[in-house]
């Protein structure tokens, strides 16, 4: 079961299921959601993850946390399938973080150096998240 968030409105929708790997997304609000990985993530999964993040970015949903407490396996495609997602996220103005690491997933984004570029935190610590808004140019006075 997904942490709660605290929103009595949760969506609960089940956005595929190949038997290797469920995709469970929840609505937190117009703007944020949580996608839980269960199962394993590679070349004959890696395009139902895509697939579920891309349908959260046309719902609107710009700040997404990945949680992957739940995945039992992972190899390159799943660290393309990140990558990807995560410059999509950032190009529409939003960001995905990736929550709830086992030892060896953390290892893959060290070995590969993507622990510096993805969004990484503790299931509850979205503290990486950037500040969209603080980004922006301040006004000058005329």
């Amino acid at each position: 079961m997904l942490p709660s968030h605290g929103s009595p409105a949760q969506i609960v929708v089940t956005t595929g299921d190949t038997g290797a790997l469920k995709v469970v997304a929840v609505r937190v609000d117009d703007t944020t959601s949580t996608v839980q990985l269960q199962g394993e993530l590679d070349l004959s999964t890696a395009e139902l993850v895509s697939a579920a993040l891309d349908n959260q970015l046309a719902r609107g949903h710009l700040f997404v946390r990945l949680d992957l407490s739940r995945l039992s396996f992972m190899d390159c495609a799943g660290l393309r399938v990140f990558l990807h997602a995560h410059n999509e996220f950032l190009n529409a103005g939003g960001a995905l973080v990736l929550t709830g690491l086992q030892p060896r997933i953390l290892r893959l984004l060290s070995i590969t150096q993507l622990e510096e570029t993805l969004f990484v935190a503790e299931p509850h610590d979205l503290s990486r998240l950037p500040r969209v808004a603080t980004a922006l140019p301040a006004k000058t006075a005329s």
